[in-house]
């Protein structure tokens, strides 16, 4: 079982971005940290966090992907855009596409499903729990 400091520790670990800080956050020494590190108990629990950060931000970057891209959509079918922004839209999605197409997904098929699952049901969640605040005033109602 990890004990509070070792929490607050790994925790300090990734806010900080080295072991040397962090153990300075939490009052430890820089041997205490390196032989933390060395845990398997420890170890385990940052590769946890670590994955679970990863996932939380490919779920935010893809949403940011998908609406880029829905942007650049709009854009590109605006008829009463410049011609110019219509054709630099057009080319940044081609291109975006042949990039995509060019390359091997390092992901397989079902973590890709996954992480868009999750960002349909983050973004759902979002709009169901938005601010209720009146636009003009600032008040709730």
């Amino acid at each position: 079982m990890l004990t509070a400091k070792k929490a607050r520790f790994i925790l300090a670990l990734f806010s900080h971005g080295s072991a040397s800080a962090a153990a300075r956050a939490v009052g430890v020494s820089e041997r205490t940290a390196r032989r933390w590190m060395k845990d398997e108990e420890v170890a385990h629990e940052i590769d946890g966090l670590r994955a679970s950060i990863m996932s939380e931000l490919s779920v935010s970057l893809l949403g940011d992907a998908l609406m880029a891209r829905a942007v650049l959509r709009d854009l590109a079918e605006d008829e009463a855009q410049a011609g110019s922004v219509r054709v630099r839209a057009s080319t940044v999605l081609l291109r975006s596409a042949v990039d995509f197409n060019g390359r091997r997904l390092d992901l397989p098929l079902d973590e890709v499903k996954e992480l868009v699952l999750r960002y349909e049901q983050y973004d759902a969640s979002e709009l169901a729990g938005g601010d209720d605040r009146d636009e003009e005033t600032g008040s709730q109602p």
